[in-house]
């Protein structure tokens, strides 16, 4: 007896993971298994169903399970008087979140990057003439505006370039383009 249970229990389960396969390929995601025996990392949540939207904080996001990895999410820090962005991917089934000094640890709040002291020099006129561009204040950030996404409700993403030491040691500016998340490419349908 104990075997037929056994096999019930198997033969539900398929049921079970057969209907979510579907359910995940009728909204646009895609199932991928891992073999990884390894425990994820500390401050993953296990138990809640995966995200198939943007959180609203880093707190609420990282290290969670979600449902597609076309999901990015850029995520507002508040630092004191300004904000700042974090980049959250779904990757592995996981959100994994990264601010600007480098990944989040799942459990762990975003870090703000301190402003600079005021830098008198103007910025670029487009982040095409700050690419590559020469600066003299690393951290120096110019910012740019961007994409208005329908995620973000008729907020506009701003892109930013950063003064940062290249490969010689000479610094100069490195942009980046936030862009609208994929997923709402046709408004959300």
């Amino acid at each position: 007896m104990p075997a037929v249970a056994a096999h019930v229990a198997r033969s539900t389960l398929l049921v079970y993971l057969a209907l979510a396969g579907s359910f995940a390929a009728s909204a646009g995601c895609s199932a991928s298994s891992s073999n990884d025996a390894t425990d994820p990392p500390q401050g993953t949540d296990t138990t809640s169903p995966a995200l198939t939207a943007c959180g609203t904080s880093v707190e609420s996001i990282n290290g969670k399970s979600c449902a597609s990895s076309t999901l990015h999410c850029t995520v507002p820090i508040t630092c004191g008087s300004f904000v700042q962005q974090a980049r959250c991917t779904c990757e592995n089934d996981r959100f994994t979140c990264v601010d600007s000094t480098g990944p989040i640890p799942p459990g762990h709040a975003p870090r703000c990057v301190d402003n600079p002291a005021p830098d008198e020099a103007s910025c670029p006129d487009t982040m095409f003439e700050a690419q590559g561009k020469s600066c003299g204040t690393m951290g120096k950030t110019c910012y740019f505006q961007g994409s208005v996404c329908p995620e973000r409700l008729g907020i506009r993403n701003l892109n930013y370039c950063r003064c940062t030491p290249r490969e010689d040691g000479e610094l100069a500016f490195e942009c980046t383009v936030i862009p609208c998340n994929p997923l709402f490419a046709d408004g959300g349908t």
